[in-house]
């Protein structure tokens, strides 16, 4: 029986992606920090990634053949974290992951990030970096180590995610469909673009991934349409029959401490080489709402 392994489980696509291979006959052992994810078919473990010598006796009691490698200090807790911490667990803890893995004969699957980019459209995985915070100059470090040390991996740099969490936390998207819900304004970007993926997209497609592809690679991981957050909180406010007059534009501008790229189009065509065929964002909340009518 083919043995993976999932860090970051209990994380926005880890969650997803646990309820993908819970239906599969497989072994999933999912790592996660403080919320344990509550799914059938998961062996859940509660772990420190940055602990080398656990994670060293994990890789020898199951010998993995595919590693998701989804955990990280994300964007938002990065502005609150110390940059020896996000080093720790976004570079020290994936070189530990990519060795183990090498030793053990994982296949390696990485999530990277849209916002190693420099400002374009149609951004190819060549095309130049420019990181502008502590975490995407982490996520590019990760990828370095990846691209020089691992025997087997695949490096995707995911897009802005949207859908319905199954965890306690909240992500933008849920956040933003509760305030409405209640009634409440709603401030989003109206000033910057990125591309865009589905999050359950996002975890079908991850279990496919080790069949369709195991070159060395990067991918940009993304749908085939950019939008503004400002644009996809006004179409979630129609969709669900809340009042879209709650939905008010906001600058990232406003965030001086913290950075962002203002457009970043990624190119979609690794992914629909590889068969990936999504909806567009408007097709995704009917879905969504129809689902909930259920």
């Amino acid at each position: 029986m083919k043995k993976v392994l999932i860090t970051g489980a209990s994380g926005y696509l880890g969650m997803h992606l646990c309820r993908q291979l819970s239906g599969l006959n497989i072994k999933s052992v999912g790592l996660f920090k403080t919320e344990k994810p509550d799914i059938k078919n998961i062996e859940n473990v509660q772990f420190d990634i940055a602990d080398y010598s656990e994670l060293k006796q994990l890789f020898e009691k199951y010998k993995f053949d595919l590693v998701y490698h989804l955990a990280a200090v994300t964007p938002v807790s990065s502005i609150e974290t110390s940059e020896s911490y996000i080093r720790k667990i976004n570079v020290e803890a994936t070189e530990n992951i990519c060795n183990l893995a090498n030793q053990h004969h994982s296949f390696l699957v990485f999530t990277s990030s849209d916002l190693v980019y420099a400002e374009g459209d149609d951004l190819k995985e060549d095309s130049p970096l420019n990181p502008l915070t502590i975490y995407s100059r982490t996520k590019i470090e990760a990828e370095e180590i990846i691209r020089k040390l691992s025997h087997q991996f695949v490096i995707l740099r995911t897009a802005l995610m949207f859908g319905f969490t199954i965890s306690a936390r909240r992500s933008f998207f849920d956040t933003s469909y509760e305030m409405l819900k209640r009634g409440e304004r709603v401030k989003a970007f109206s000033d910057q673009y990125r591309s865009t993926l589905f999050v359950e997209d996002a975890a079908r497609f991850l279990t496919r991934l080790p069949s369709i592809t195991t070159s060395n690679e990067i991918i940009n991981f993304c749908g085939f349409e950019k939008l503004s957050r400002y644009e996809m909180v006004k179409q979630l406010a129609e969709v669900f029959e809340f009042d879209s007059n709650l939905v008010l534009p906001s600058s990232c501008e406003e965030f001086t401490d913290y950075p962002m790229v203002k457009n970043i189009g990624l190119s979609f065509e690794k992914m629909k080489k590889l068969g990936f065929i999504p909806k567009n964002y408007l097709e995704n909340l009917r879905l969504m709402k129809k689902r909930m009518e259920h």
